[in-house]
């Protein structure tokens, strides 16, 4: 997945806010049930896996993903 697409996927996530990004990472906050949490995320596993594989790997529901 490209770096623009990402991006584009987490501002349109209905539980995903941009906190920061830079050339190199970025820190994402999840909206979870439990209570918020930042995420900071390095765009290399950006571009090594899908989206669907990014929401597993840090437990956001695949359920709560805009398609």
């Amino acid at each position: 997945m490209t770096d623009d697409d990402f991006l584009r996927r987490v501002k349109t996530h209905p539980r995903l806010t941009l906190v920061h990004h830079d050339k190199s990472i970025c820190i994402i906050r999840y909206a979870a049930p439990g209570g918020p949490r930042d995420i900071r995320l390095g765009f290399w596993a950006v571009q090594e896996h899908h989206w669907e594989q990014l929401l597993e790997a840090l437990a956001i529901p695949l359920e709560a993903a805009v398609a």
